[in-house]
Parts: structure tokens; C-alpha cells; sequence
């Protein structure tokens, strides 16, 4: 009896052991997934910064957006320091994955986005321009992966498809084609003829 008693205490103690680690491995790799993206500019002198950043597959899964199923893109800031006043220039170039239109298939669309983020300290009391920001007196950092989310969705075009027509999936097209005509063909019947037409072929069978 105390033989079973201990061996339940030793894997309920394990067990919960490994699920501490692996929760905290887990919350860790999420909070990572944003902290690269923080810019600490306390600290730094006034005029020109230079800061670097790469956004992959990890960073839209942070996300759970299904518009955007992957990416490797790169990011170049320019922060400009000036007293009170943060100034960021932000360049976003390469790819992302996304649903052609067209066809349905994945393809990697180039996405080109240029934009300025100005940053200032104290409250937030009038309405301000979307590109400004407000922080307050004593915050030490910024970061950027919320603001990259947006700039790199307001990047993507209305329309998504490939940009050769003959780079869609043939088949998918071929099939799709063909439920487009029959639902045109189903649609263009007279109603009234639409009954008789299913009375005939019951009565045929």
C-alpha cells in the first residue's frame, strides 16, 4: 500500500514539474517572438541610430492571421533622437505567403513598405496624427512588432494573385471554372420550368 502511495506521489510530482517547464519554455518563446523587436533608446545620444530586424514565419504565427501564411522579410530603422522627439524612419522589403485570388494556390508576393513613426513623451491630451505616438516620461524602450503587423497588412494589395496568370494552378482553375458554369447554368433556369424539369427525372428513374 505505502509502495503505491509513493509511486502516485513520485509521477504526480513529475508530472507537474514537467508541466511548470514546459508552460515557462513556452510563455518564453512567445514573449521572445516580440522582445527582438524592441528598440531601447534610453541612453542613446542625440542624432542617427541604425537598427536592424528580420520578420519570419514565427512572427505571423504570434499572430494567428490566416491572411498571411508565412514570410522573410527584413526591416531597417532610422531612428532620429532629438530632445523630446523620436523620429523613425522604417523600410520593410521582401516576401510574404499568401492565397492567390485566382486559383487558390500559395505564392510569395514582394512587399515594399516605407513609412515614418514619430514618437513623443508626456500624455496623450489632444488627437493625434495616426504616424504619433505618445509615451510617457519614463519609458525606456519601444517596441516596434505590433506597428510592423499593421504596416506590413496595410502593404498587401486589394487584389492577391499571381502575377502571371500562368503561374496559377491549372487544374484548380479547370474545376473551378466548371462549378462557376454550373451555378450559372442552375441560376439561368426559369423557376417555374425548374420543378417540372425535377418532376420529369423522378419520373424517368
Amino acid at each position: 500500500m505505502y509502495v503505491l502511495q509513493a509511486i502516485i506521489t513520485f509521477f504526480f510530482f513529475y508530472s507537474n514539474i514537467n508541466f511548470y517547464f514546459c508552460t515557462a519554455f513556452f510563455e518564453g518563446n512567445i514573449v521572445n517572438v516580440t522582445a527582438k523587436y524592441n528598440i531601447p533608446f534610453f541612453g542613446l545620444k542625440e542624432g542617427k541610430h541604425v537598427f536592424d530586424f528580420e520578420i519570419e514565419r514565427e512572427f505571423f504565427e504570434y499572430y494567428n492571421n490566416p491572411e498571411i501564411e508565412t514570410g522573410e522579410l527584413t526591416v531597417n530603422v532610422e531612428l532620429y533622437k532629438q530632445p523630446g522627439l523620436l523620429e523613425l524612419g522604417i523600410i520593410i522589403r521582401g516576401t510574404v505567403k499568401l492565397q492567390c485570388d485566382r486559383c487558390l494556390d500559395y505564392f510569395n508576393m514582394p512587399l515594399n513598405y516605407d513609412g515614418k513613426l514619430y514618437v513623443k513623451f508626456g500624455e496623450e491630451k489632444e488627437d493625434l496624427d495616426e504616424n504619433v505616438i505618445v509615451l510617457k516620461e519614463n519609458t525606456h524602450s519601444l517596441n516596434l512588432a505590433q506597428f510592423l503587423y499593421e504596416y506590413i497588412h496595410l502593404s498587401l494589395p486589394y487584389k492577391r494573385v499571381h502575377r502571371d496568370a500562368k503561374d496559377c494552378n491549372k487544374e484548380m482553375l479547370k474545376r473551378l471554372g466548371e462549378h462557376s458554369f454550373n451555378e450559372e447554368s442552375t441560376e439561368s433556369i426559369d423557376p417555374r420550368w425548374k420543378g417540372l424539369n425535377e418532376l420529369n427525372n423522378e419520373t424517368k428513374n
